[in-house]
């Protein structure tokens, strides 16, 4: 294991600078690290006014190497170097990240196969910078409980009316959710736990719940519900009346979207920072993980165990399942497909394709009852089935873009999610390649694949394991 990931935990961010071009629109934050292996490496992500997070890298140099390597570039010499202090830099590159959790990445990004990785790792950097959350002006007017203990207020709450729904138990996690809640009010904008406003809210849902650790989904998923219960029991304390807390309930109601994707990729982020920092150290958190994402990818572990390596034969479309109405689109966007993806596919990867087609219009007809763009179809189910195969965006074969314009479409990740819903599959911005959960789907050297990774994974685990048993023999 390199030195550089054997001892994370004494990884230290030095300083932050960001880089302005005088006629560019993207600011840079760029963020010097001293790593476990003793030199000095930059990260960076680069953020635009207009689409959010478009670049994120790393730099094998020091902070002074590489502003002086972009200033003795003469398209770069122009650049303006600002320091900014550690808890800005937080801020920003964490609304970068939390951005591109909601919309679709840049193409800089989701043609880069380091990606994935560099994602997690900024993640985590940024993470271990100082917050520093700004006060803001909540209220004029004093409040009734200014200094009150959060402990106090937590008991409080669960013995009112408006927590008749919650979980009483004083360490059950309606009551771990509230001392949150009232833990930021608390240490944050006018430290008035009782008074709250839009604003209040926004910054409790979508930034200060994302960096809090050790929370897990069925914890996050239940916040707004007690933040509701929490805004009616304070404005029943300072009587603001019913339009006021009708209008705070209103936001809560307003981010919920937001939110719950903000809770579902800050999960998955916490999840695999810790797999990176276990990653080496034998206690199999690592291994365990791949084998539950290996299984996700065919449909389960029972799916797993099965799998085989037999080549999916030629097939014709299939319509059996397929509702009437929309059998000759369907036949329109199979000859599509056909047309554009066999020379690189061949004729296992265009079956995958035809099953999958076949599978998306029996599983929701309206995809194809909206007037949609045919070819934007078509390209959708040429990327999901090369990507889920390792047949496009993969090194020795064509970038997933060149497939793409062979449909003259630019992107189509939006319409792949709606596919992979159609299919029983819940995507997610965070998986390196599309999840189809079917073998049905998979050629015989994907499967061949994931079946010589199940069994690498398998051992190592099992290795861990003896182990782990002979450090602890009464373990």
């Amino acid at each position: 294991m390199p030195a550089l990931i054997g001892d994370l935990e004494s990884t230290r961010v030095r300083r932050a600078v960001t880089l302005n071009l005088s006629d560019g629109d993207g600011t840079d934050y760029v963020i010097e690290v001293d790593w476990p292996d003793g030199v000095r490496r930059c990260a960076a992500l680069t953020l635009s006014g207009d689409s959010g997070m478009v670049d994120a890298y790393l730099a094998t140099m020091g902070l002074d190497e590489f502003v002086s390597t972009i200033r003795n570039n003469p398209r770069t010499a122009a650049t303006v170097v600002t320091p900014v202090p550690l808890s800005r830099a937080r801020r920003f590159m964490s609304a970068g990240l939390r951005h591109l959790a909601l919309s679709e990445p840049a193409p800089t990004l989701a043609d880069n196969p380091l990606w994935p990785a560099v994602r997690h790792l900024l993640a985590w950097l940024t993470a271990r910078l100082p917050a520093n959350l700004e006060a803001e002006s909540l209220s004029d007017t004093e409040s009734l409980d200014a200094t009150a203990d959060p402990r106090d207020l937590v008991e409080a709450f669960l013995s009112s009316p408006q927590a008749e729904d919650l979980s009483r138990e004083p360490d059950g996690r309606d009551a771990q959710i509230a001392a949150d809640i009232f833990r930021f009010a608390t240490d944050t904008g006018d430290h008035d736990p009782l008074r709250w406003n839009a604003k209040r809210i926004e910054n409790l849902l979508v930034d200060w719940m994302h960096e809090q650790p050790d929370r897990d989904l069925a914890y996050r998923e239940r916040v707004p519900h007690v933040l509701r219960q929490v805004i009616t029991y304070c404005g029943e304390r300072l009587d603001t009346g019913p339009a006021e807390r009708t209008r705070l309930l209103g936001t809560i109601a307003e981010l919920e979207p937001v939110y719950g994707k903000l809770a579902e990729t800050t999960v998955k982020l916490h999840e695999n920072q810790r797999i990176i920092e276990s990653f080496g150290t034998g206690d199999g958190l690592f291994e365990a993980y791949v084998l539950r994402s290996l299984a996700t990818s065919v449909g389960g572990e029972d799916v797993l165990d099965a799998l085989d390596t037999t080549a999916l034969p030629e097939e014709p479309l299939d319509l059996d399942a397929v509702s009437a109405d929309i059998r000759d689109d369907v036949q329109r966007i199979a000859g599509l497909v056909d047309a554009a993806v066999l020379d690189d596919f061949g004729i296992e990867g265009r079956t995958a394709c035809r099953r999958l087609l076949s599978a998306v219009a029996a599983g929701d007809p309206a995809i194809f009852r909206r007037g949609s763009n045919e070819r934007t179809t078509a390209a959708a189910i040429a990327w999901l089935a090369g990507r889920a195969n390792r047949l496009i965006g993969e090194p020795h074969t064509p970038p997933a873009a060149e497939i793409l314009r062979r449909f003259s479409v630019k992107d189509v990740r939006q319409r792949a999610e709606t596919m992979q819903r159609a299919i029983g599959v819940k995507a997610s911005r965070t998986d390196t390649r599309p999840v189809l959960a079917d073998p049905r789907f998979l050629v015989a050297s994907q499967r061949r694949a994931i079946i010589d990774e199940r069994d690498r994974y398998r051992r190592a685990l099992a290795a861990s394991e003896r182990a782990n048993a002979d450090e602890d023999p009464e373990g």
